[in-house]
């Protein structure tokens, strides 16, 4: 790469989708979808509502009908659930005077309409950045839940943490511990990181985003018709009847064969081409019976906010698309996928699913999956601006330049470990494993901590061969060509280093200790050049043992609070061999 170049994220997109191209097959093409409600398929049953078991609420009714409490968060955007009351009921119960906030940067577009809470309360706020910054716009959102939280539950101290937050690997406990925070409340994503595992007490609030359920139903409906009223189970249980007799099919079809041919023989004798031609129809169209008789396997995901709109979806299509599953990954909800963790269908019975209907507004989350699943047709449902795109990605690119990176980093013999600082993206428990690796074959190794992993601060370091960065893997798949050297993912470092095969060595033996996705990995069952499995399971309970799992029992997880906040780090401290 040039000097003067920048570098540019691999997003997967072909050039198809550039400007002047026609295909309408193109990523980003937009697919049609109705403008007013559809109406139901003639003699569709109402779906109705399931029964939920009644679930105590533990929120007094003290501050769930406090009247000022309610007018304060009025100024806060009405379909995002930032939880509230339970979050002011969750600090009672922990009698925590110091609280830290941690949010996403997507409040931005909400900053003016929430600025103005800012004049409505005047309570104590300290505000707490790392990089010593003001507070920028974005933060102004959890200024105004850090008043409201000092207004209601008697919080004395607020911190707002102004580093930046890409996900849920980013939560910063030990800054907030550092602090004096008595709770941390992180905002936007999932549980990843246990709260069994931080330092101090958290609370998770996912902030559930209500969305426009019945355009989202019509659009599904539009683009991928289902079958009449009452067809759709007749399908299902015609395919589960094919499952338990696989060759009952095809008994039928040379019964029918052999009752035609005893008919003709009574009668007059036809040729035997036109015998052939008429077969061949007779089964053309009961194939093309069978394709217009079988619905459509569709498979919903998405990220965390939407999760709740997934489920509501799958219920109102439930009768007309009982082949429509929401995949899970755990320790992820159902339907959630994360820019480095998402499930692989094949392994949950999914893998003939005729297409994926993504609900979000970028590709980043989505890319995960269609990695995970090169050869699943996707299509992404933006929920703001209401519409659905076809999605592609260039599997073939990234696989190739992955490939080129790791037999290029192969012959290095020394080598840059990067434990990644920004929260908990780092793990020390990998950086100790790839650092044993490294230091049996006689590698030089350099240890750094970095919170941002950027090209130049990586070109700085000159006299490294090859890197291996514990932070994101997704910072080497869509950035990895704007680096000097060849800078890897765990997951890719043990190709290199020869400890797991590659995903393109189909009759590679596996390790005995890899497990999961990792023996989907070696397996190389898919055949087509450039589409075989990449697993992205970097937090995944089942994944392969490069992952960061939380889940997988080992003694204190990956930063057990027993460790310390700063012991951690301490223990992935390694001087220049």
């Amino acid at each position: 790469m040039a000097d003067d170049e920048q570098p540019v994220r691999f997003s997967g997109k072909g050039k198809a989708n550039h400007e002047g191209s026609s295909s309408s097959t193109a990523a980003g093409a937009l697919v049609p979808h109705p403008n007013t409600a559809l109406q139901q398929p003639a003699g569709a049953q109402p779906i109705q509502q399931q029964q939920r078991p009644a679930v105590r609420q533990q929120v007094p009714d003290s501050i769930l009908n406090n009247a000022a409490l309610t007018a304060a968060m009025s100024v806060l955007p009405a379909n995002y659930n930032f939880e509230i009351h339970k979050t002011v009921w969750r600090i009672q119960q922990a009698g925590a005077s110091q609280v830290a906030l941690q949010f996403p940067e997507g409040l931005l577009m909400y900053a003016c309409a929430i600025a103005d809470i800012l004049q409505e309360f005047a309570g104590e706020l300290a505000c707490s950045s790392s990089s010593g910054s003001s507070i920028s716009l974005f933060l102004h959102c959890l200024c105004a839940i850090a008043d409201i939280l000092q207004e209601f539950a008697g919080v004395e101290h607020c911190y707002v943490m102004g580093d930046v937050t890409y996900g849920a690997c980013c939560i910063d406990d030990y800054s907030a511990a550092a602090l004096g925070a008595q709770l941390l409340v992180h905002y936007g994503h999932s549980c990843l990181v246990p709260v069994d595992v931080t330092c101090i007490p958290c609370l998770y609030v996912f902030v559930d985003i209500q969305v426009d359920v019945d355009h989202l139903v019509d659009t599904i409906r539009l683009n991928f018709p289902p079958l009449p009223a009452g067809a759709a189970a007749g399908a299902q249980q015609q395919q589960q009847q094919q499952q338990q007799d696989p060759a009952g099919e095809q008994q039928q079809l040379q019964s029918l064969s052999l009752s035609t041919a005893a008919n003709d023989s009574s009668q007059q004798q036809e040729p035997q081409e036109q015998q052939q031609q008429q077969q061949q129809q007779q089964a053309s169209s009961q194939q093309q019976q069978q394709q217009q008789t079988q619905p459509q396997q569709l498979v919903l995901a998405g990220t965390i906010q939407f999760s709740s709109a997934l489920q509501v979806t799958r219920q109102r299509l439930a009768s007309e698309y009982p082949n429509l599953s929401i995949p899970k990954v755990r320790p992820l909800s159902p339907g959630e996928v994360l820019g480095c963790t998402a499930p692989v269908l094949a392994q949950q019975g999914l893998g003939d699913a005729d297409a994926l209907v993504f609900v979000a507004d970028g590709r980043f989350h989505l890319e995960a999956i269609m990695i995970a699943n090169p050869q699943l047709p996707a299509y992404r449902y933006d929920p703001y601006n209401r519409k659905l795109t076809i999605e592609t990605y260039d599997h073939a690119g990234m696989r190739a330049v992955r490939r080129r990176m790791i037999e290029a980093a192969a012959t290095a013999q020394h080598w840059g470990v990067v434990l990644g600082t920004l929260g908990r993206q780092g793990n020390p428990r990998i950086v100790t494993n790839l650092q044993q690796h490294l230091a049996a074959r006689g590698c030089s190794i350099t240890t750094v901590l970095l919170s941002e992993v950027s090209p130049p601060k990586l070109a700085a370091i000159g006299h490294v061969d090859a890197w291996v960065q514990v932070a994101c893997p997704r910072l080497s798949i869509d950035w990895g060509e704007g680096f000097v050297k060849p800078t890897l993912t765990p997951y890719e470092a043990m190709i290199a280093l020869g400890l797991v095969p590659g995903w393109w060595q189909a009759a590679a033996a596996v390790d005995s200790s890899c497990s999961g996705s990792a023996a989907a990995a070696a397996a190389g069952s898919v055949s087509a050049p450039g589409m075989e499995p990449y697993p992205m399971d970097y937090y995944a309970k089942d994944g392969g043992v490069w992952n960061s799992s939380y889940h997988k029992g080992q003694p204190g997880g990956s930063g057990s609070a027993s460790r310390g906040p700063r012991a951690a780090r301490r223990a992935a401290t390694v001087a220049v061999q």
